[in-house]
Formats: C-alpha cells, sequence, structure tokens
C-alpha cells in the first residue's frame, strides 16, 4: 500500500467495504474474530531469554482435549510452556475452553459469497489489515519483503524453513528446502497446486 498514492489508497480503503464484508462472512468467523482480538491486544509477550524448560509434563489424554469431528482434529488444552509474560498459564483458561469447545461444533461450510471478492489487490490488502491486523499475534521480527530471492533464503535458514532444511538431493545444490509431498492436496479451482522444492548454495536460492 505504500506503493500507492494518497488518491489510490483513500480508493482502495473505501472499496474495501470492511463493515459490509464483515456481515456478510459466516457467523463462525465473526464469532472467531470478536473473541481473538482481545486476547491479542491484553497479550504480553515472553522474552527468548526468559523462556525456560517447562517444569512438569502432563499426560495428553481425554481430559485435557479438544476435539473437532468435523475434521478429526485433536488440540490440548494445556501448554508445556506459558506464552503470557503475566501469567503462568500452563492450561487454556475456563472461559476459552467453553468458547473453543462450542466453536468445534459450528458447521463447515465452503460455500463461496460472490461479494466477499475483491476488485483489485490493494482492496484485498485494506480489508485484510484493517479486518484481520488486531487479531494476528505481534511477531517479535518482522521481514517487510518476502518476495525475493533473498527474502526465501532468510526464511529457509533464518526463519520457519530451518524446520525442512536438509541436504540437497541434487549434487549441485548444498541444501534444499523439500516440500513436494504437499502435490496430492486437492486445493479450490483457480489456486495453485501445492508442492515445491527450494535448492540453496551457499545461504543462497
Amino acid at each position: 500500500l505504500q506503493r500507492l498514492s494518497d488518491n489510490d489508497r483513500e480508493e482502495a480503503i473505501r472499496l474495501a467495504h470492511v463493515d459490509e464484508r464483515l456481515q456478510m462472512m459466516k457467523p463462525s468467523t465473526r464469532l472467531f474474530i470478536t473473541f481473538s482480538i482481545p486476547l491479542v491486544e491484553n497479550h504480553v509477550a515472553v522474552k527468548a531469554e526468559d523462556i525456560l524448560p517447562p517444569k512438569e509434563q502432563s499426560e495428553w489424554d481425554s481430559h485435557n482435549t479438544l476435539e473437532c469431528s468435523t475434521c478429526g482434529v485433536r488440540l490440548p488444552t494445556e501448554d508445556e510452556q506459558s506464552s503470557h509474560a503475566t501469567k503462568d498459564l500452563r492450561s487454556s483458561p475456563l472461559p476459552e475452553r467453553a468458547f473453543l469447545a462450542a466453536f468445534n461444533k459450528l458447521p463447515i461450510v465452503d460455500d463461496l459469497n460472490e461479494g466477499l471478492s475483491f476488485g483489485t489487490e490493494a482492496e484485498g490488502i485494506v480489508f485484510g489489515q484493517k479486518l484481520l491486523g488486531p487479531l494476528l499475534p505481534k511477531p517479535r521480527y518482522v521481514w517487510e519483503e518476502l518476495a525475493s530471492d533473498q527474502a526465501q533464503a532468510d526464511i529457509a535458514y533464518r526463519g520457519i524453513g530451518q524446520l525442512y532444511l536438509q541436504a540437497s538431493d541434487v549434487q549441485d545444490y548444498e541444501h534444499m528446502v523439500d516440500m513436494r509431498a504437499m502435490e496430492p492436496l486437492h486445493v479450490r479451482e483457480g489456486f495453485a497446486k501445492y508442492g515445491a522444492a527450494a535448492y540453496f548454495n551457499g545461504g543462497q536460492l
């Protein structure tokens, strides 16, 4: 959005129709947004140097599990490490547990509402920033640019890509991040398929 002129930016904000589009969203989405924003706004991050090994290890069983029968996902209600600096949280508070239990019973509907489509990329960015921005966790570090070859190398060597970084299966390269196992996954019509492998030499793509 910074590349847009003031007039173009104001026009994108006007055309995004944030409040109108919000009312078009599914009740489950609106409920999740409303419930999540206060949690993010009141969160106090733990300093990296203060993160310690867990003092105790809980057994994960049916008593501390939330299960979504619709999609077959099980979630633990207890964390090994508190993520809130002002509270010694070892488990999800009761209000959150009650909300998640009710939320799990809502139907998953995949219908596409044409009214939620955007005319331009700028409209979508504005909508995301104004609606979703407040409920996204605040990152410790912000990478302003994610599209360049250098950004891909940063993700692989200094970001989440480290989890998948391995020796290359091609002789001309040192390392690789191989996500080709995702190729069989189905995507909606019009979306690119999952699955790719990125190769690196000397820490560069």
